[in-house]
């Protein structure tokens, strides 16, 4: 017997055994999707198909069955069916949610945007379909015995009306809720433009389409967007959600609305980017790439995450600055300040860093003009290349919301921090 923590050979044929046993249920699943139509297939098929999928790839990662030259192929299958079972998890759970969502979106976009989602959704149940016929065949191929059995479908439609419990708990109060409110509109309105050259830039022949992911959006950077999108709309469930001031504003409801379709699509996006990007460079064997690119047109992979995911999720970010706009419109109050540079003090990189960590402690836009720039107080490159236009200003004017505009009043009497941290007031801790 092997101690612990050594690695010990099994043998391919006891393996077989094995592993039939491991993948009955996940086998029998499968058949239960062959055997209905995919347009009676439910979000919970697919949750499903995701978790089995999981389960056995989980299972041939544990015997190395990557590294195996009888079972390599069979796991990239198995992982590809789970990645195109979670961007199908995430479409109907998008196409659920859509008509309850308070948006600004045209009907006549809508209408567009739905005919793409169903062309999105047969690509993915014809994809499906076609890795769980392949990992059938696959099996017979290993002499591994398929199960005759069909798993029971519990699953029942989800479509209409859904059943909720009475929502009967009052509104809270949260303390400073209009400051977190602003926080989560101005975080909208700037994930929102960093993301908005998605439409101008995104390709539409296939060749373009390759160097746009590979070069342009690929797997990281749009992971990044998905994480920033997914940081708001938790920041705004953790602040906002059952507040008394969501329950009372529509543009507010409608903020949350724009994240959580926006998030969806990235999802979808990443999955797919993901999944090409796999089968582009050469981690994988030459024998893997041949055959999934046979079962899936990597064409139109690129298409849905392109022209559907990331352009829809651009739109839907785009109009929500509407909604971002006005709910900055009610809870922030704009005011306006000029403040004297302290005698024998000048706006290096020091205090203009000060100035940069105040703004973004509050997280909501303000402006500063000097001399006859304008930038935003929240880039310290910006606020550099301004205050080097205006060499000789002693005074800086800001706009925007009154409570970093009082630390910043703050900051400037304190003689901003050039005579150390310590002669800052209590108030501004947060930049020590």
């Amino acid at each position: 017997m092997p101690q612990a923590g050594q690695d010990s050979i099994i043998s391919e044929d006891a393996f077989r055994l094995l592993f039939a046993e491991q993948a009955s249920t996940f086998l029998e699943f499968t058949n239960l999707l062959l055997q209905k139509e995919p347009n009676s297939w439910f979000k919970r098929h697919y949750s499903e198909l995701v978790a089995r999928a999981h389960e056995i790839e989980t299972f041939l990662d544990d015997f190395g069955a990557r590294h195996n030259r009888s079972f390599g192929q069979l796991v990239e299958l198995v992982a590809c069916l789970r990645g195109f079972g979670k961007v199908a998890v995430a479409l109907k759970h998008l196409g659920y949610r859509l008509s309850r969502y308070v948006t600004c979106l045209s009907g006549e976009w809508l209408e567009e945007f739905r005919a793409e989602t169903d062309r999105t959704e047969e690509f993915l149940d014809g994809s499906i379909l076609a890795l769980v016929r392949a990992i059938h065949e696959e099996l017979t191929g290993l002499r591994v015995a398929i199960p005759t059995g069909v798993r029971a479908d519990a699953t029942v439609a989800e479509e209409g009306t859904r059943r909720l419990l009475p929502h009967d708990i009052d509104g809270e109060v949260v303390v400073e809720e209009d400051a977190r409110i602003a926080e989560v509109a101005t975080a909208f309105i700037d994930v929102a433009d960093s993301f908005a050259w998605v439409a101008e830039a995104a390709p539409r022949s296939e060749g373009e389409l390759r160097a746009f992911v590979l070069k342009q959006l690929d797997e990281e950077r749009s992971r990044d967007y998905e994480a920033r999108v997914h940081s708001l709309q938790s920041r705004y469930d953790t602040y906002i959600a059952g507040t008394s001031a969501e329950k009372a504003n529509d543009p507010l409801r409608g903020l949350r609305g724009h994240a959580s379709l926006a998030l969806h699509l990235l999802e979808m996006g990443t999955e797919l980017v993901h999944f090409y990007v796999r089968h582009e460079n050469d981690v994988r064997f030459e024998g893997v790439k041949e055959r999934v690119a046979r079962l899936i047109d990597k064409r139109l992979v690129l298409e849905r995450a392109v022209g559907y995911a990331f352009r829809s999720a651009c739109v839907i970010l785009g109009e929500g600055k509407a909604f971002a706009a006005e709910v900055l419109r009610s809870f922030v109050k704009v005011c306006e300040v000029e403040l004297p540079i302290p005698d024998g003090e000048t706006l290096h990189a020091r205090p203009i860093s000060l100035i940069v960590k105040v703004v973004q402690h509050h997280g909501t836009h303000v402006e500063m003009s000097i001399g006859e720039e304008r930038c935003s107080a929240g880039s310290i490159m910006e606020m550099i290349m301004a205050v080097g236009q205006a060499p000789d200003a002693r005074t800086v004017g800001f706009k925007g919301d009154e409570r970093p505009l009082g630390d910043l009043r703050l900051l400037f009497e304190s003689g901003l921090g050039e005579g150390g941290m310590g002669s800052l007031p209590e108030s501004l801790a947060y930049l020590r």
